[in-house]
């Protein structure tokens, strides 16, 4: 998948009938698992989204960053902080056909997209 087919905007994904993910299936799905990724064209990524909260991550460019996230047991907000240049965002999730989509909690637009899961980096 390449980011042309990346849905734009939470909206889109609503019309369709798929629903945001709670804080529950969101956890369930990333908590101790490590994906590759799209974000912003043309950056891809491998990211490590460990169990004690710790992030790691590489893009196609060979930039790596590392930093904390969470989930707002409440909205099921899914919140990145990173210690480097990697933007710090909170986003609502959907799973549309095995792929994690992340939408911005504030602008409903595409952050990134969760293709699949890796071996542990």
């Amino acid at each position: 998948m390449q980011h042309d087919n990346m849905p734009k905007y939470e909206a889109e994904i609503a019309e369709k009938g798929h629903k945001r993910l709670s804080a529950l299936e969101l956890e369930t799905l990333v908590k101790g698992n490590s994906f590759s990724g799209l974000y912003r064209p043309p950056f891809q990524y491998v990211i490590r989204i460990g169990a004690d909260g710790s992030l790691w991550g590489e893009n196609n460019f060979g930039t790596k960053d590392s930093g904390r996230w969470s989930i707002d047991p409440a909205t099921g907000g899914f919140t990145v902080s990173w210690q480097n240049y990697w933007d710090a965002n909170t986003a609502f999730g959907y799973v549309v056909d095995g792929i994690i989509h992340l939408f911005d909690a504030q602008t409903g637009d595409w952050r990134t997209s969760m293709l699949h899961e890796v071996a542990e980096v």
